[in-house]
């Protein structure tokens, strides 16, 4: 088991077909463009439920949708 000051252990992924090393990205599945923290937000989903959508601290929490 690692100990603390050996963390982060760091990684590489290995692309099996190309045996070349890569990192994931994730993209919108409509546009295709990269992904960020920047570049979304946050929304409760069709299934979220109703008596909790209604919380003030659910709604603060998501906060406020973009115009």
């Amino acid at each position: 088991m690692p100990q603390p000051r050996d963390l982060p252990i760091k990684i590489t992924l290995a692309a099996l077909a190309l045996r070349a090393a890569t990192h994931g990205v994730v993209v919108c599945e409509h546009c295709a463009e990269p992904l960020t923290a920047d570049s979304v937000t946050k929304e409760p989903g069709p299934e979220f439920p109703a008596r909790l959508a209604d919380r003030e601290d659910v709604r603060a929490r998501f906060g406020k949708r973009p115009e």
